[in-house]
């Protein structure tokens, strides 16, 4: 029996069709790769390619070789994996998933195209661009792999 306390109907909450937690992980830690092989690369350099050189000259290297060369292909095969990886928790949308962990491993890198050396501005358009392909091909990927088509 139904009281004047009591809702005739219970709220219905809604569930998100992407896993946010997942999409904001996987492009988290495609960031967290970037940084990785560039300190993996400067320590290679440092310690095996070039021992002996001064702190000036390691400094420009990782500015600007290790950083400019390095991670933007480090982004997009970075955020491709991950990109695969929280798509396919999804059950529709894999592409959408894909794109979204682009965006959102870009952003954080945003601010630095504003800030960079007017000829390292378009390594920086060309990364944030790598992301966001790298980040639909993982989607695409599992979208095939299911065999559907959206």
């Amino acid at each position: 029996m139904r009281t004047l306390e009591t809702p005739a109907t219970m709220p219905v909450e809604k569930k998100s069709a992407f896993r946010w937690k997942r999409i904001v992980l996987a492009a988290v830690f495609s960031e967290l790769v970037v940084f990785a092989v560039i300190f993996i690369v400067i320590v290679v350099y440092q310690f095996i390619l070039a021992p002996g050189l001064t702190a000036a000259e390691y400094d420009e290297f990782g500015q600007n070789v290790a950083g400019y060369y390095f991670a933007a292909p480090a982004g997009a095969i970075a955020t491709f994996i991950f990109g695969v990886w929280a798509a396919r928790a999804m059950r529709s949308s894999a592409v959408k998933a894909g794109v979204l962990v682009g965006m959102i491993s870009a952003v954080p890198a945003l601010p630095f195209i504003f800030g960079a050396k007017p000829e390292h501005q378009l390594m920086y358009m060309i990364s944030y661009a790598g992301r966001l392909v790298g980040g639909y091909w993982g989607g695409f990927v599992v979208q095939r792999m299911r065999g559907t088509a959206g």
